[in-house]
């Protein structure tokens, strides 16, 4: 594989439900260009969550760079640790399409494969879908390659009401062979 500019399309439709029963699928996610924050904080703090995410669209505005992805959080700790701490730090990202030329700040991140599932509603009980994510792998044998990924397709940074937030819970993958 090789890498490639992340545009809208690598986005699949899925069916969000707010049955029990939300689908467990592996994507592919193509190497993507994106600007970065690192973050320091508390798992609920919804104001600096909504912070974060002004800020990364404030600098994409800045230096003029198309956004095209949702803003997206990789954690420093592996499973479920970030979970368990009251403050953890992690890296905040918002995916933008190549610059025609180098601007600083930009970083390129590499390709992957992810197990995920969605969560729909408030974080305060998201711990299931990664506890659902970890057994997943391990019944069907697959390797979790890094730390977990949250990609908020719905958040405070959207709309009011915690209960319509919808956040893309994965881990990246090695593939069997």
């Amino acid at each position: 594989m090789r890498n490639v500019d992340m545009g809208l399309g690598y986005f699949e439709s899925a069916k969000i439900c707010r049955e029990n029963h939300i689908p467990i699928k592996i994507k592919y996610y193509p190497a993507t260009y994106a600007v970065t924050i690192p973050v320091y904080r508390c798992f609920y703090e919804q104001e600096k969550f909504s912070t974060t995410h002004r800020l990364l669209y404030d600098i994409c505005e800045q230096k003029h760079l198309r956004i095209c992805g949702p803003a997206t959080s990789r954690f420093e700790d592996p499973g479920m640790e970030h979970l368990k701490k009251p403050f953890y730090k992690s890296q905040w990202i918002l995916p933008v399409i190549k610059p025609e030329e180098d601007i600083e700040g930009i970083t390129l991140f590499s390709e992957m494969w992810c197990v995920y599932t969605s969560h729909v509603g408030p974080y305060r009980n998201i711990s299931e879908q990664y506890e659902k994510l970890m057994d997943y792998c391990a019944e069907y044998g697959l390797k979790i390659s890094g730390n977990p990924i949250e990609e908020y397709m719905i958040s405070c940074a959207n709309i009011c009401g915690s209960e319509n937030y919808i956040t893309n819970v994965m881990f990246p993958i090695e593939l069997p062979e």
